[in-house]
C-alpha cells in the first residue's frame, strides 16, 4: 500500500493526557511514524484557562497535535455528551486540513460520538478501535453509580440518574 496519512482522534494525548487510551495513541502514532506514514492527532484537553473549543496546535515527537479545549461547560444536557457540533466543526477543519487517507478513532469522550458519521459523509475510511463502553453508557465502565453491574441499554436503565442527576 505505500506511505499513508493517517488522523489519530482520541480523548487526549501525552503530555497533557496519560491515560490507558491516550498513551496506546501515543505508541501507534509513534510506529507508524517510524514506519514511513504521516501522522496527526485530533484530541480533546482540558484547560479552565481557556476559551472552550480553542484549538491549540503543536508537535509532539513529530507527531502534528491539534487539541480542542472542552472542559464540557457548555454540555447542559445529556445529549451535549455525546454530541457536539462544535467540535465536530473543529475536528473536520483539522482533517481537512491533514487530507487523511484513513481516520482511526482511538475514543470519543469529551469529543463528539457525530465525527463517526462525518468522517464517514466525507468519505474517509474509518476505524474504530472500541477501549470500553462509553458508546453507550456515560461512564464507559457498565457500573451504575452504586458499583453495580449495570442492566445495560433499555427502558428500566436511567443514565441520568446513574451521572447524577444530569439533565
Amino acid at each position: 500500500l505505500g506511505t499513508m496519512r493517517l488522523l489519530l482522534v482520541a480523548n487526549g494525548y501525552p503530555p497533557d493526557a496519560r491515560g490507558g487510551v491516550e498513551t496506546y495513541t501515543q505508541l501507534i502514532a509513534e510506529a507508524l511514524l517510524q514506519r514511513g506514514h504521516a501522522v496527526a492527532v485530533f484530541c480533546r484537553v482540558s484547560d479552565l484557562r481557556a476559551p472552550e473549543y480553542a484549538l491549540r496546535t503543536e508537535t509532539i515527537g513529530g507527531v502534528p497535535v491539534w487539541r480542542v479545549v472542552n472542559d464540557l461547560t457548555g454540555a447542559a444536557s445529556f445529549r451535549a455528551h455525546y454530541e457536539d457540533r462544535r467540535i465536530e466543526r473543529r475536528f473536520l477543519a483539522a482533517a481537512e486540513a491533514f487530507r487523511p487517507d484513513l481516520v482511526h478513532l482511538q475514543h470519543a469522550l469529551g469529543l463528539s460520538a457525530s465525527l463517526l458519521p462525518a468522517a464517514r459523509a466525507r468519505g474517509w475510511p474509518l476505524v474504530v478501535t472500541v477501549h470500553d463502553f462509553w458508546y453507550f453508557c456515560p461512564r464507559a465502565t457498565l457500573f451504575t453509580a452504586e458499583q453495580t453491574v449495570c442492566a445495560g441499554p433499555g427502558p428500566a436503565v436511567d443514565c441520568v440518574r446513574c451521572l447524577g442527576g444530569v439533565r
